[in-house]
């Protein structure tokens, strides 16, 4: 009966989760610096680009990176969203973690406890 319970512990599917959520936060976090650097360099070559300033710019030109500008958010939002997302994921699959170790730990302490027992009835019987 432990060891069926111990069994069904070590295989709950925490730990598998935990493991399958990590590379997929690296993803996001990696497109969301790709996403940071390109926004960052579109924002340098606005600044040095066609030899103008950007208060000249024409009205056109504004548009274009407003509308980049709002798009490089949205992205980040979506990102950023789906890293919160991965991260209560994993914050779940260390509860189920914790909680597993908890009963192994008390189980393993039972079993000492029974095996002292068991060493005392021995020594005791000689």
């Amino acid at each position: 009966m432990i060891l069926t319970l111990v069994k069904r512990l070590l295989k709950r599917p925490a730990t598998g989760a935990a493991l399958r959520h990590a590379p997929t936060i690296i993803q996001g976090a990696v497109k969301l610096t790709e996403l940071l650097r390109q926004r960052k360099a579109a924002n340098a070559g606005a600044k040095t680009g066609d030899g103008e300033p950007p208060g000249e710019a024409t009205k056109s030109h504004l548009e274009a990176r407003m509308e980049a500008a709002e798009h490089a958010d949205m992205e980040q939002l979506r990102l950023l969203k789906q890293l919160a997302q991965q991260n209560e994921a994993l914050d779940n699959a260390t509860q189920e973690n914790r909680q597993a170790l908890r009963y192994i730990f008390v189980l393993a302490l039972l079993a000492l406890l029974g095996a002292g027992l068991s060493l005392l009835m021995v020594i005791n019987q000689s």
